[in-house]
């Protein structure tokens, strides 16, 4: 899950008992797979999703019973999706149900944002027996997805990704707003400060005056690091795109925006320098999926549904 399902959770938790409903097994078409969440305040408040529809709102109404039970565990539900009214994706989903309050949740809470923070390669292992409380471990460091293993649902703590937009122009500032509500970390950079406001960007986790190369130590350091060139001009990208050979740095996905006489420009510039195109195997340019789009948010819609597409391509 996302670093945002957690701190919105610690806030909930805060307030009272909760039921973390977690799907542990799919079999057919479904909605939405191992590892989904959705959570039930003792409020009524809900955070995150399971696959809606009447699927869902059985779990709530069991969820709804939990949380209000004094001596609460855990418990499993199967969801039949085949026959009405639960729906006709066809599939059937296997939820777990456990109920979480007081210090011994907030402290798991706490442990589980600061591995996301740290990118410890921690895993949260959550026992699905009745009286079995998830723990936090890194024996399974190969896992890279949420699997069952040994009893248990197996779940990688990874850190959400940092998107670096540089340029802060038309249409960084929908991107870093856009990209944010699909879980990306927003760093801007640009050599223009009257650009990059909090006003601007009120998303953004860093504001990047300074030059692009002096950015590589710290973007070094980022585990699943993407970056969009949205810049004023070729020569710009020419920059750019020769720090990151220099500096060798690892990086998921590269885009580069531009018309394609641009981008032919961009690596022919590189070519003759001897940096050929295929020392950027990450390089989607132009950036974003062809969707026709022309206004900078349909842009930012193309460029973050692009990045979404490279995200769960590692799934």
């Amino acid at each position: 899950m996302e670093e945002g399902f957690y701190r919105q959770l610690a806030a909930m938790l805060s307030v009272g008992p909760l039921v973390v409903a977690t799907v542990i097994r799919t079999q057919g078409s479904v909605p939405r797979q191992v590892g989904a969440k959705l959570a039930l305040g003792a409020d009524g408040r809900l955070l995150g999703t399971i696959g809606g529809g009447a699927g869902e709102a059985k779990v709530i109404a069991e969820a709804q019973t939990l949380v209000q039970t004094a001596d609460a565990v855990g418990m499993e539900i199967s969801i039949d999706l085949s026959g009405s009214p639960l729906g006709v994706c066809g599939g059937r989903m296997h939820i777990w149900l456990q109920q979480w309050q007081g210090s011994v949740a907030q402290a798991l809470v706490a442990g589980i944002l600061q591995a996301l923070e740290d990118g410890t390669n921690q895993q949260l292992i959550t026992p699905l027996e009745p009286q079995g409380w998830p723990y936090l471990s890194s024996e399974f460091q190969a896992i890279s997805s949420p699997r069952l293993i040994g009893g248990s649902l197996v779940e990688p703590l990874t850190p959400s990704p940092t998107l670096l937009i540089v340029g802060a122009g038309h249409c960084g500032s929908p991107l870093a707003q856009i990209a944010h509500w699909a879980g990306f970390r927003i760093w801007i950079q640009d050599d223009r400060p009257e650009y990059i406001t909090p006003e601007r960007f009120p998303t953004a986790e860093r504001l990047c005056p300074q030059a692009f190369s002096e950015l590589t130590p710290d973007l070094s350091r980022r585990s699943e690091l993407y970056i969009a060139l949205l810049t004023r001009g070729y020569t710009l990208d020419c920059q750019i795109l020769r720090t990151l050979h220099q500096a060798q740095l690892s990086y998921r996905y590269l885009g580069m925006i531009g018309s394609r006489r641009r981008v032919k420009t961009v690596l022919q510039t590189l070519a003759q320098e001897g940096i050929p195109a295929s020392d950027f195997p990450c390089l989607h340019a132009p950036i974003g999926l062809e969707i026709h789009a022309e206004t900078p948010a349909e842009i930012a819609i193309s460029i973050t549904a692009q990045l979404i597409q490279v995200r769960r391509a590692q799934n």
